[in-house]
């Protein structure tokens, strides 16, 4: 998914390029000029324009900064990253859900010139292997738990020397550029459901470094003066997301300054709204969906973003709408068919509410307009970008999708393939062969079977 290049808009038709063969390309609005400088440059522009407004509120942690707050946090993670040793390119891997410090991490990282491998928490122990080994991170922020899975647990298969390491001096055989292993403990970690997860003792393992004792530490003005004369470029990385592509191997996608900033900006224009935006975001800032519409509008439009949760539940998403009066959500069409079958939505008052973003996947007709006329909206975009899908491009400018390359399964936004379940399913040992195949679904677009 690229939603720097929105296909599907449904307020408003694509323009056909004149003098340009049919149906083989669309052209957008061009009059308005793309952003040419850094992430960090705008954040700083924000938090100077708007120091007293709500930047970022962390629900399930009770958490909230405005931009004059958000900028001292943000200054004391870079300021000890650098005195680290995190320089330009130096990747800062993210291992955790929507929580405080990956947020903090992110625009740290956007200062130093310092890129952000956002790694999925719901890797199993060679996936993120392979991620890690991919990425060459240097430095490694995990939360202890997700869901049911104890995430120091899954550390220790790959790298067991962290139990021997010094701390911020690891020395791992798989992975030769990893320095540094923090574990950012957060209010709601290792809780899911009524279940909580009890991980290991990760302090009594010499390895691994607490994070908030580590922001903590004092630094100099001297450090931050030596930041702000860094040279970061437009055209430098910020983060690499991964992504399952078409092929059924995930794939690491580096993104640049200019183009989160301007993924962001765009994105944030097509949004029409009164006053400033208010957004609910329940969507993992993991996906490049969520780090687009968190993080990186804050910086571009001085937008307030509020969390529900580490995870999505449609409780949570709905009760922040009403508490923090957001004018804006975003997330996948089957979010919101999940809101709109909850029992708080019709008790609920989403009053405050004016658009609705979904992307992912193409959103189905008949979810579209039940979550306009449910939900009551002024507005609704369907972004919906270079996924590797065949699509057709009518007359009018109105994208079709029709078809995709490969057998992957699309069921609610997240790419499942085949070969991957069944290769799962086969090393059952009442299991001799399987078959996985997507069929229809009406509201997730399409659901798992098997043979």
């Amino acid at each position: 998914m690229a939603l720097h290049s929105p296909v599907v808009q449904v307020s408003h038709p694509i323009v056909i390029a004149e003098n340009v063969a049919l149906p083989a390309y669309a052209q957008g609005d061009t009059s308005v000029p793309l952003i040419r400088t850094t992430i960090g440059d705008v954040f700083d522009q924000a938090c100077q324009k708007h120091p007293d407004r709500l930047a970022a509120v962390f629900c399930e942690e009770n958490i909230s900064w405005t931009f004059r707050q958000l900028n001292a946090e943000v200054t004391r993670v870079a300021a000890n990253l650098y005195d680290l040793g995190v320089r330009s390119g130096d990747r800062v891997g993210l291992f955790m859900c929507n929580y405080s410090p990956g947020f903090l991490l992110l625009l740290a990282a956007a200062r130093l010139g310092a890129v952000a491998a956002m790694l999925h928490p719901t890797f199993l122990a060679h996936e993120l292997e392979y991620a890690l080994q991919l990425t060459d991170c240097n430095v490694l922020v995990v939360q202890p738990s997700y869901k049911t899975t104890d995430c120091i647990q899954l550390l220790l298969q790959i790298m067991p020397e962290l139990e021997t390491s010094d701390s911020c001096q690891c020395r791992i055989a798989k992975f030769p550029f990893l320095t540094a292993v923090f574990v950012a403990e957060c209010r709601g970690v290792g809780t899911f459901g009524n279940h909580r997860l009890c991980p290991t003792n990760w302090r009594s393992i010499s390895g691994l470094t607490c994070f908030h004792t580590f922001v903590a530490l004092p630094y100099s003005q001297a450090t931050v003066a030596a930041i702000s004369h860094l040279d970061v470029k437009p055209t430098d990385p910020i983060c690499i997301s991964f992504t399952s592509g078409s092929t059924g191997k995930p794939k690491a996608v580096v993104s640049s300054h200019r183009n989160q900033l301007n993924a962001s900006y765009l994105t944030g224009r097509f949004i029409k709204t009164t006053g400033h935006m208010v957004i609910c975001v329940p969507v993992p800032m993991y996906h490049i969906y969520g780090t687009v519409s968190s993080a990186f509008v804050v910086v571009t439009h001085g937008a307030t973003v509020v969390f529900p949760g580490s995870l999505y539940t449609s409780k949570a998403t709905l009760k922040t709408i009403h508490t923090h009066q957001c004018n804006v959500v975003v997330g996948v069409g089957p979010m919101y068919v999940d809101q709109m079958l909850h029992p708080a939505f019709g008790q609920t008052s989403l009053a405050s509410l004016q658009c609705a973003v979904v992307s992912g996947s193409n959103c189905l007709p008949l979810v579209k307009t039940e979550i306009i006329r449910r939900f009551q909206l002024r507005q609704l975009l369907n972004i919906f970008g270079m996924t590797g899908d065949i699509a057709e491009l009518d007359a009018q400018g109105y994208c079709r999708i029709i078809d995709r390359k490969k057998d992957m399964i699309i069921k609610g936004g997240e790419n499942i393939f085949p070969g991957e379940v069944e290769q799962c399913l086969t090393e059952h040992p009442n299991i001799q062969n399987v078959a996985v195949i997507g069929v229809t679904h009406e509201w997730m677009e399409e659901e798992v079977s098997k043979a």
